[in-house]
């Protein structure tokens, strides 16, 4: 796919998708399409998608195919969205390390996080 064509499939997806994503990235199939959209969006895409997630990550991390969502927001979000989730997973981290997904999550976390957030992450 060359990138004008991905772009402009990027953006199809998200305008028929905004307001909806927390409900598509708990289904196994369309799941799939906001990884994508994370992936192949551009900055301005991820911030909205990043956005209308907030508050839900952990909800994310305990279902199976959400927990993937947020490793990709990890994986191409900006620092910014890295320290969002750390803090709302703040007091809940124990929790979502029992659960095998969120500890997937928090692994991959941890292991991109710079040392400050690291420290906090093991004081916790």
């Amino acid at each position: 796919m060359e990138k004008e064509e991905r772009r402009e499939t990027m953006a199809k997806l998200i305008e028929v998708c905004r307001g909806k994503f927390y409900d598509l990235a708990l289904r196994h199939d369309t799941s799939h399409a906001i990884q994508l959209a994370i992936k192949h969006g551009n900055a301005e895409q991820r911030d909205d998608i990043v956005k209308e997630l907030t508050g839900k990550y952990s909800e994310l991390c305990k279902n199976k195919t959400g927990h993937f969502v947020v490793l990709k927001v990890v994986q191409y979000g900006s620092i910014a969205h890295k320290q969002a989730i750390l803090d709302e997973f703040r007091g809940k981290l124990r929790k979502l390390a029992v659960l095998a997904d969120g500890a997937q999550v928090l692994d991959y976390l941890y292991m991109t996080a710079s040392k400050a957030q690291q420290y906090l992450m093991l004081r916790e």
